[in-house]
């Protein structure tokens, strides 16, 4: 069955879906028809039991674009996070920073940074960098500030700072300040919004 989808940002007639077998299908909305389609593969880990190997199937949890559509990332309900290529599915880069089920991905409006969440209220955000081999560094995570399940998490962007255009200072002069960060922040089911910087 399928557990998670997303529409493809830029030109919205692709629809992404992943299914609880570890498969991700493409679609065209408006024909209906199947772009592409890609199996995760099995996941290998040591039994809790022994020491021997155990296959597993890849439960896919979440499933997000970033909002530029260069990303795509899916979660899984033993903690992996996946990085894909949006174009043919594919995995690019797996990272394992919790055993619990990701519940929810959530890219910010410039798409440098995605965060997850799981089951026991952990949120890890990472951070776009394309000086490093895994192209997504980990910020941090942060345990256990809700004492009941996180309900969602949002980006907020501050208004920008940047000056009006000065119709006297040459084009390739202007906009030269950084974007401002935006800020995270998180709401439960404790009634509690959380912000992190």
């Amino acid at each position: 069955y399928i557990t998670a989808f997303d529409i493809f940002p830029i030109d919205k007639k692709q629809i992404c879906c992943a299914n609880y077998s570890g498969r991700l299908m493409m679609y065209d909305y408006e024909s209906k028809a199947q772009i592409i389609e890609h199996q995760l593969k099995l996941l290998r880990r040591k039994s809790s039991i022994s020491d021997v190997e155990v296959f597993e199937i890849p439960h896919i949890t979440a499933l997000a674009f970033s909002r530029n559509g260069y990303h795509l990332m899916a979660a899984l309900d033993n903690g992996t996070i996946i990085n894909l290529d949006p174009t043919v599915l594919r995995e690019i880069r797996y990272f394992n920073f919790t055993q619990e089920e990701i519940l929810r991905i959530n890219f910010s409006p410039d798409s440098l940074f995605v965060t997850f969440y799981d089951a026991k209220c952990n949120i890890i955000v990472f951070k776009h960098d394309k000086a490093t081999e895994e192209e997504w560094v980990v910020l941090g995570s942060k345990t256990r500030y809700h004492t009941k399940a996180i309900v969602d998490t949002l980006y907020i962007s501050k208004p920008s700072s940047l000056p009006l255009p000065d119709i006297t200072t040459p084009h390739h002069q202007q906009y030269h300040h950084k974007h401002p960060v935006p800020r995270l922040i998180s709401l439960g089911e404790d009634r509690r919004i959380i912000e992190y910087d």
